[in-house]
């Protein structure tokens, strides 16, 4: 009697390269009246990769699942990629690791990456209790499909609809760039379908963020007012309740985070730095003390957002001096401000946007300024070039915030302050007098 090979338990782990294709259990769809099959196979690295299957007829549905999981091993050992290979497995082999080593910006990068996921329909924000609201969402094609224009059309347009234009058209380049010519690479495709196509994104979007006009500053009185308060707060007022009275590290840890709060914002408020160009200055080759105690910061061309480097000094001699301090309290750090977990390592633009959104919310509310409630770090860039522009000329301030006057014109004068214009028209008015 031939002997039986026992069927392994359904619940029996798999191991690298197997399959449970043979001990699923396979289903009829009442309404299609497809035989389904749902099965799972473990990669080489690991990685638990979960598939479905559907034939016709119930005897091919097994063998069409294998061919399938040979396929899968073979691309996962890095054999060729073929045009009935899934959209969503290619992305997350290949456009993903290509944009997450690009040497973009990491905010370029999270935005890319955040593309990626709406191309395939993962949005919780639009997840609904019947179904997810992208509907032509892209994860369940074959990469054959990426040569219908209409498929990403749709799918694009689709994007508009729900997150807007700006989404929308990011959308398409990472679809473009990181899916398209990924695709050419490997000789999947030889040309680019959506090339030059205009898939009418910004008349498809709902909701249109109106044109910026201007940036959002505080008044003379209200920055000065909030100056004088974060040089005269104590950090042991931001410290949680919970980590006063125990947990020595934990309080140490809050505490150092209140303090690193405070001195950025003041820091960004005296310079008028970007969050990442404040985070990134190091000790050393950023940071001089001039003779006269004057304090300047430079930010190298690889720090700025648009690749310009400059030297600017702090603006306050009494934050100047706070700042310098910082360096005897943590002689260990090597950044200015560095995170409060690890004073050597950089404060991430996540975590430190994360507590100064915080910030600034208590700000608002402490000192009553309505702008700090939804304007965030920027606020200080528009604030210093609205309130020097008097002083400054255009092409001085621009040179000073790192961008073009143009730049600086749209983006970081606030164009509702009209203080300066009824000045120059009390003087205008007494000498017609």
């Amino acid at each position: 009697m031939a002997s039986q090979t026992k069927k392994r338990a359904s619940s029996t782990k798999l191991e690298p390269g197997e399959h449970s294709i043979d001990r699923a259990t396979p289903w009829q769809d009442e309404q299609s009246k497809k035989w389904m099959l749902a099965w799972s196979l473990r990669l080489p690295n690991g990685k638990l990769i979960r598939r479905r299957t559907q034939s016709d007829k119930h005897k091919d549905l097994r063998p069409k699942a294998r061919a399938k999981a040979k396929e899968l091993l073979d691309q996962a050992k890095g054999g060729e990629w073929t045009a009935s290979s899934e959209l969503a497995e290619y992305i997350d082999r290949v456009s993903r690791p290509e944009i997450e080593s690009s040497g973009l910006r990491p905010r370029t990068v999270e935005n890319y990456l955040g593309a990626l996921r709406l191309i395939l329909g993962d949005c919780k924000k639009h997840t609904e209790k019947n179904g997810n609201a992208h509907k032509y969402n892209l994860k369940n094609q074959p990469l054959d499909a990426m040569k219908n224009v209409r498929l990403i059309e749709r799918c694009l347009q689709e994007i508009a609809e729900l997150h807007g234009y700006e989404l929308a058209e990011k959308s398409a380049v990472v679809m473009s760039k990181y899916i398209i010519h990924e695709m050419r690479r490997d000789e999947i495709m030889n040309y680019n379908p959506i090339h030059g196509m205009d898939f009418k994104l910004r008349s498809r979007a709902k909701s249109i963020a109106p044109s910026k006009k201007g940036g959002v500053a505080l008044s003379r009185d209200d920055y000065n007012r909030t100056l004088e308060y974060l040089l005269n707060l104590d950090p042991e007022e931001l410290v949680p309740e919970r980590t006063k009275g125990h947990l020595a590290h934990l309080r140490e840890r809050d505490l150092r985070k209140a303090e690193s709060v405070i001195d950025l914002t003041l820091l960004q408020m005296t310079t008028g730095l970007r969050v990442t160009e404040a985070n990134s200055l190091t000790w050393a080759g950023h940071v001089e003390t001039d003779t006269a105690g004057n304090v300047h910061v430079t930010v190298d061309p690889e720090m700025s957002k648009t690749k310009k480097g400059r030297t600017v000094a702090v603006l306050d001699k009494r934050v100047a001096e706070r700042i310098a301090a910082r360096k005897n309290k943590y002689p260990k750090s090597l950044f200015v401000i560095g995170s409060p977990a690890n004073m050597s390592k950089q404060w991430s633009r996540s975590a430190s946007t994360a507590e100064m959104t915080k910030f600034y919310l208590w700000l608002s509310k402490t000192l009553k300024i309505p702008e700090l409630l939804t304007e965030r770090t920027h606020v200080w860039r528009a604030t210093l070039n609205t309130l020097l522009r008097e002083h400054v000329s255009e092409v001085e301030r621009s040179a000073w915030f790192g961008h073009t006057v143009e730049v600086n014109r749209a983006s970081y004068t606030d164009l509702t302050d009209t203080s300066a214009m009824l000045r120059a028209s009390e003087i205008l008015l007494d000498k017609a007098n």
